[in-house]
């Protein structure tokens, strides 16, 4: 049988996804956390450059030459349905009284910045290129640790 006249439906359950998020958008308001390298650490010169570390992250970061090595957007988006859950519990400490919002955002925002170090740490970060050489090939981004150990958290009230 050919693909005419065949009728396909597709049905988009949607069991409470949107419903939550936006609860946590209504709760939360207009905090936020940012995660990254931040102005206070981006502007200490990097060990092995006259770049700084905000310089060595955006080139990684957004690339340079055609080589990227996104570490923050790479790791968000292969994290996100856990950030989501995290972010869920730290909403529910806060209805039941374990927290305040100022607490939670907190919390959350260490538990986001030591998970994006994780990421790195654990050779997630796409090298640019692989050696045949095992012994060449570090864990990329992490040769002194300057970087990972950059990457902060920052609650906006």
């Amino acid at each position: 049988m050919t693909g005419a006249g065949v009728k396909i439906t597709v049905q988009d359950k949607d069991r409470g996804y949107r419903r939550r998020m936006a609860k946590l958008r209504k709760f939360f308001g207009s905090s936020g956390i940012t995660v990254g390298i931040h102005g206070e650490d981006g502007g200490a010169g990097h060990e092995e450059s006259d770049l700084t570390v905000g310089d060595v992250a955006s080139i990684h970061e957004f690339g340079l030459n055609g080589v990227q090595r996104s570490f923050i957007g790479a790791w968000f988006d292969a994290e996100k349905s856990n950030h989501e859950d995290a972010m869920v519990k730290m909403a529910e400490s806060v209805v039941r009284g374990d927290n305040t919002k100022e607490a939670a955002l907190e919390k959350l925002g260490v538990f986001l910045a030591a998970d994006a170090q994780k990421y790195i740490q654990e050779g997630r970060v796409s090298p640019p290129t692989v050696k045949k050489d095992p012994d060449d090939n570090p864990t990329t981004l992490i040769a002194s640790g300057q970087l990972v150990g950059s990457i902060r958290h920052k609650v906006e009230p």
